[in-house]
């Protein structure tokens, strides 16, 4: 239990202590914003898997006390709270948002808050908040209170952190942004400063959320010995009161859904290219975000200048009253052009202006 608690303070410390903190610019006033991020990312990283192999390791120690037991109801909660956890992750995550590393120039767009977004700013923190609460009612030992609470602390206090980060960095832009959004769900919508529009989600979203939930649910016991459905959703090999234990089979429904897994990465990271258009041309700032502005800017350096708005290589020019003609006046000519010689030649044969010149000669040939 001692390893547990030291990898969850260094978790905790490395984010509240570092990260949402002034000490976070001034190592990135002195290393740069790209170290900065590599050495972190490592440490969060080292810390996430130190705090998983501690808790695998004492979770059936006998000192671990347990002070709650699981119930059917209690099952049943915790899968309702969890697609609403991995609908908030899937569709956050794939949600243009300022509040998101390295998108801070989503808020140069006019449509910076839509989607999920008038529902919460932080959704993907608020989705791992509500995944840690379901696991908090399922999991009353101690070891589980330690790695759930620690993720459920870390993720709401993150919020705030990352708000005052941004605050910070972004300066009078923040503002409209924060004004129109809310921190807790659906504060903004009840407070009329937002609207709740349900198909700015899309289809592809919701549609990836719906796959990545129901993979987990499946996969559960396989990826982490546990079994995640109540009793009567799958078949088991025997009967016992340890279901927490039980060898699962799964369903034949069920076991169909395990192929989607590819299907529901593919879905996910579909929607995260298609919204934020990464390592895409026309991204002017590189900001990982295509505003409409830099869209059109690109597509029209792309296009080229229409053939109708080319320079003519002859500038034509009104006739005076006293001429029926037109004149031409040579200007800088495109390789191939035919020369203003070349062209006067061809309006006199058009013209018959020569065969008249022609006749008229003959004429005095004979009279001669």
């Amino acid at each position: 239990m001692i390893q547990l608690t030291a990898a969850a303070a260094f978790f905790v410390l490395i984010h509240l202590l570092i990260s949402g903190t002034r000490v976070r610019d001034t190592l990135v006033g002195r290393i740069g914003e790209g170290p900065y991020m590599g050495l972190f990312s490592l440490l969060s990283i080292a810390g996430l898997t130190w705090m998983i192999m501690a808790y695998g390791q004492v979770r059936g120690d006998a000192a671990n006390d347990v002070y709650w037991g699981v119930g059917e109801a209690t099952r049943h909660i915790q899968l309702l709270l969890q697609f609403v956890a991995i609908f908030f992750v899937v569709i956050g995550l794939t949600t243009p948002n300022p509040t998101s590393v390295k998108q801070e120039g989503v808020l140069q767009r006019e449509d910076a808050v839509k989607g999920v977004l008038r529902i919460i700013r932080h959704p993907f923190l608020w989705g791992v908040a509500i995944w840690a609460i379901g696991h908090l009612i399922v999991n009353g030992d101690q070891a589980g209170m330690t790695l759930f609470g620690t993720m459920l602390v870390l993720s709401i206090a993150g919020t705030t952190s990352i708000d005052a980060k941004r605050r910070r960095a972004l300066g009078a832009a923040w503002e409209p942004f924060a004004s129109q959004t809310s921190n807790i769900p659906f504060a903004a919508i009840l407070a009329g400063r937002q609207s709740l529009k349900l198909g700015e989600l899309g289809l592809l979203r919701p549609l990836a959320a719906i796959i990545v939930y129901a993979v987990l649910l499946v996969g559960h016991p396989h990826l982490f010995g546990v079994v995640a459905l109540p009793r009567g959703l799958v078949q088991t090999d025997r009967r016992t009161d340890d279901w927490d234990a039980l060898p699962v089979r799964g369903t034949p429904v069920m076991r169909v859904l395990w192929p989607l897994t590819l299907l529901a990465m593919i879905a996910a990271g579909g929607a995260q290219a298609q919204t934020l258009r990464l390592n895409h041309p026309a991204d002017a700032n590189r900001d990982g975000v295509v505003s409409d502005v830099e869209r059109a800017d690109y597509e029209a350096k792309k296009a080229g200048p229409a053939p109708w708005d080319q320079p003519s290589p002859y500038a034509v020019s009104a006739p005076p009253a006293s001429s029926p003609g037109v004149t031409f006046t040579p200007g800088d000519q495109p390789m191939g052009a035919p020369s203003p010689a070349r062209l006067e030649d061809r309006a006199v044969k058009a013209s018959g202006f020569e065969e008249y010149i022609n006749a008229e000669a003959d004429k005095g040939r004979r009279r001669e």
